[in-house]
């Protein structure tokens, strides 16, 4: 039986947590926040609910006062999801149908080779909070809970976002599910690129990751934050996952909607000359769809094989599959591209800073996609 006296219990999980989360408000006070004289507050709290949530506390006329409000408890489940999955993988024979889709795609190990276990299940687990920790800034960054009050009627003096609850949430529709729905991508977006930027920013020091393995190490826990995003999504919507909508409803997403959308956009920055420049990865176009798209279907089946009955295979709408295979898909898009055209014009005008690659867009062959 294997040894797994190396897992964190559930107050070092939170230590663990504690010192990630300051670490990078504290450089977010002395860079962003001190430039435009605001300032980033964090606040933990004791709520029993898988949420995180973004607060602004001042006027549109003054320096940003701002709160990301995180919970213990998905904390607690966070890391807890992460060494389920670890468990999954290293079982996965057990699902010799799953595992053929994988190797379909990329027979490359689906867990690092280049760490130990305890190291994998950390930096999965880091990678995973800080995308959440992100997603929340991203909000904050380009004042969502502001346009969200035009348009969903909300006290512009109470503009806090609730974002990771989903099953407590409200049932949204027409517009303000829109507006919801693309904020949230939006968010998504700017959490993406702050996440590669970190991750390039950690694994880019040669004297940590030595010359000749940052380019690897680099890819390898890219895998890991692919992998936890996907499980991410998956987890917030449940067995609720495999349905469809042709327009916005509720406040989020589904998970293959914000898969579709957030893969071609790791897909490209990791293409780009100077990232390979930088981390030396020296992989083309089409090994990093595979790299990325095996760890985020790895994602997917994980919570496949958590929640549902897997007597009935897996359901039709479950998986991504590109955003112009259906007729619905095309619909959502459509009015989710509309939206944001919308909207666009609010978020310039309130965004407080303009980190590279962070603001969501949609490829011309996309916007024609949906319309023909």
């Amino acid at each position: 039986m294997e040894n797994n006296d190396f897992l964190l219990n559930e107050q070092e999980v939170y230590l663990l947590a504690g010192e990630v989360i300051s670490n990078i408000c504290r450089d977010l006070n002395e860079t962003i926040y001190q430039e435009i004289g605001g300032k980033l507050s964090i606040v933990w709290r004791e709520d029993e609910s898988f949420n995180a949530s973004a607060k602004i506390l001042n006027r549109l006329t003054d320096p940003p006062n701002h709160i990301i409000f995180l919970n213990y408890y998905l904390v607690k489940e966070l890391y807890g999801d992460v060494v389920a999955y670890h468990e999954f993988v290293e079982n996965i024979h057990y699902h010799p149908d799953i595992l053929a889709v994988l190797n379909t795609i990329s027979e490359e190990p689906l867990l690092p080779e280049s760490f130990i276990k305890k190291d994998n299940i950390n930096n999965m687990f880091m990678a995973s909070l800080t995308f959440i920790f992100f997603h929340e800034l991203g909000h904050l960054m380009q004042q969502h809970a502001r346009i969200r009050a035009v348009f969903l009627g909300n006290d512009s003096d109470n503009l806090t976002l609730d974002e990771c609850d989903v099953e407590n949430s409200i049932l949204l529709t027409g517009k303000q599910a829109a507006v919801s729905h693309t904020t949230e991508l939006a968010a998504d977006a700017n959490a993406i690129a702050r996440c590669i930027h970190e991750l390039m920013r950690q694994f880019s020091h040669e004297s940590l990751v030595g010359q000749d393995d940052k380019g690897k190490l680099f890819l390898e826990v890219v895998k890991l934050f692919v992998s936890g995003i996907s499980s991410l999504f998956y987890r917030f919507r449940g067995v609720d996952s495999g349905r469809i909508e042709e327009v916005p409803l509720g406040t989020h997403p589904l998970p293959l909607v914000r898969l579709e959308m957030n893969l071609p956009r790791i897909y490209e920055m990791l293409s780009f000359d100077v990232i390979d420049k930088i981390m030396g990865h020296k992989l083309n176009r089409e090994e990093i769809v595979r790299l990325v798209s095996k760890s985020a279907y790895s994602g997917a089946f994980f919570w496949l094989v958590r929640n549902a009955d897997r007597s009935q295979g897996i359901p039709e709408n479950y998986l991504f599959k590109g955003l112009l295979e259906s007729e619905e898909l095309r619909k959502y898009v459509k009015c989710i591209i509309t939206t944001w055209d919308e909207i666009k014009p609010m978020i310039d005008l309130y965004s407080l800073e303009d980190l590279p690659f962070s603001i969501l867009s949609f490829t011309e062959q996309l916007r024609e996609g949906v319309t023909s």
